[in-house]
Order: structure tokens, then C-alpha cells, then sequence
């Protein structure tokens, strides 16, 4: 029999005792769940960073694999609680977009469903705190093997978020950090299968971020020396700005949202 695996992202931190509370739920329903926390250290309120960090996850699970997210700027509102089935897997959240690009990438159809089942949620559900009182029991009980259909109707008009895409600025392609990882490696919206690099080989890209030009796209962090910084393709598959043994955050100052340039030239000297 497959293990039953939900994953768990939010923007809880590790101080309080949120995540627990999310846990105990969810236990109380499937004694036997496997627990795998992605982060629960997404910059409070940034969906898109969220997104940016369960596409890179979800796929090196086995399917059937519960993906809950709580990244909520909108808890108690207006916004949908949803659950969402594309390529094998759920995926369970509020619908503000933080979903659906992952969902997307699993499979060509997504099923969504508005949670409207009161019997599928707790009781009592507080109006600050639908990680605990909604989305993790329907996550639980998509675990287990409850049928979308049950989960409440079906959506037909997702929210789909509004992630900046790399754009092609006078023969330079102009991207976005995203993400800081705790290294302070700088990962960027620029994915190396992007239309945007159709024709240009990587090894030719150079790139720039607040005015700094790095050189020539390399292939690892030993490319270059100890603290030198570095431009390469990271194991997402996305452009990333980095210091060997280091924090290109703090070196460069800058996090997310910070403007990166690429351009197709065959050698950072001849700029």
C-alpha cells in the first residue's frame, strides 16, 4: 500500500505553533500520514513565492501526494477555499493563484472544486485560521482517498496568478527575483527552457543585476573562486544569481523583486 504523503508550505514560521495545530488536525484523521514540511518560511503573504517553491517541489513526488498550502493574504475574505487534482496529485489552498501554476505543470486538464462540504471541514472554523480549520482536514481526507466530486462544485474560473514573465527589452531579456534561498542565492523567474532563450545557447548568456555585470552564465558554484559571484542555471532549472561560500543577498543588497538582465553575447570581455 502507497504511504499517504501531504506536504506541507506556508508562511507561518517557526516561532508559533501554527504548523503544529495544522498537524494535529490532520493526524487525528490519518494516524499514519507522512508529514514532508517544503517550508514554512515563505516571506509572509508572497503567493508568488510560494508558487515559485511548490513548482520546484511537487514533482519529486510519488502521485497521489496531498500538496496543502497556506499562503493566505485573504483568509476570512472574499476568496475561495479550493482543492485542485491535475496530473496525479491535490493540492489544497485558497484560491489567489498560489496553486494553479504547479497544477498546471502536472498535467494538461486541472479539476478544481470550491470547498463548500461542511462535513469534510472542523466544526468550528475560525475566521483567521483556515489552514487549520479547513484546508487540512479536506487535505486529510483527500489523503485518504475522498472523491473530488465531494469536496463541493466544481470551478471553472481559477485565479490565475500574475507572475511576472521574463521579457525581451532592447536585445536584453530582463527577469525577476523571486525567491532568496538560505544561502542567499538569488533565484530568478528566467527558466532555461523560456521562449525568451530560443536560439541562445546559455554558456553565451552574461548577466547583470543592479548595474553589475557577473560574466558569462557558469555551470556550478566551483566555476568561479571562493566569494567570487556568479550566474548559473540551479537545479529548478532557474536563472540564479549567487556567491560561492557566500550570500549574493547581502554581497549585492538586494532580494526580491531585484531587476536581473541576460544577454546573448559570446564573451563578457567583449561588452
Amino acid at each position: 500500500m502507497a504511504r499517504r504523503i501531504i506536504t506541507l508550505l506556508t508562511d507561518f514560521g517557526l516561532k508559533d505553533s501554527y504548523v503544529a495545530q495544522v498537524k494535529a488536525v490532520i493526524l487525528k484523521i490519518v494516524p499514519d500520514v507522512q508529514f514532508v514540511d517544503i517550508s514554512h518560511l515563505v516571506e509572509p503573504q508572497n503567493i508568488v513565492e510560494a508558487a515559485f517553491m511548490l513548482g520546484c517541489s511537487f514533482r519529486w513526488f510519488q502521485k497521489g501526494t496531498v500538496h496543502l498550502v497556506v499562503v493566505d493574504p485573504g483568509v476570512g475574505g472574499q476568496r475561495r477555499p479550493i482543492a485542485v487534482e491535475a496530473g496525479g496529485y491535490r493540492f489544497v489552498g485558497p484560491d489567489n493563484g498560489v496553486l494553479i501554476p504547479a497544477a498546471r505543470a502536472a498535467g494538461n486538464e486541472i479539476e478544481a472544486r470550491e470547498i463548500t462540504n461542511r462535513d469534510l471541514v472542523m466544526k468550528s472554523v475560525s475566521s483567521t485560521f483556515h489552514g487549520r480549520d479547513v484546508f487540512a482536514p479536506v487535505a486529510a481526507r483527500l489523503a485518504l482517498g475522498e472523491p473530488m466530486d465531494r469536496v463541493g462544485p466544481r470551478v471553472d474560473d481559477v485565479v490565475e496568478l500574475n507572475i511576472e514573465r521574463p521579457v525581451v527589452d532592447g536585445g536584453e531579456i530582463v527577469a525577476r527575483v523571486v525567491h532568496v534561498d538560505r544561502f542567499g542565492n538569488l533565484q530568478t523567474n528566467l527558466h532555461e527552457t523560456d521562449p525568451v532563450l530560443t536560439g541562445i545557447e546559455k554558456d553565451n548568456l552574461t548577466v547583470s543585476i543592479m548595474g553589475l555585470r557577473l560574466g558569462n552564465v557558469v555551470r556550478s558554484y566551483s566555476d568561479v573562486e571562493e566569494g567570487g559571484l556568479l550566474a548559473l542555471f540551479g537545479s529548478c532549472g532557474y536563472l540564479e544569481i549567487a556567491k560561492r561560500d557566500g550570500s549574493a543577498a547581502s554581497e549585492i543588497g538586494v532580494g526580491i523583486g531585484a531587476r536581473v538582465v541576460a544577454a546573448g553575447a559570446t564573451r563578457a570581455n567583449d561588452l
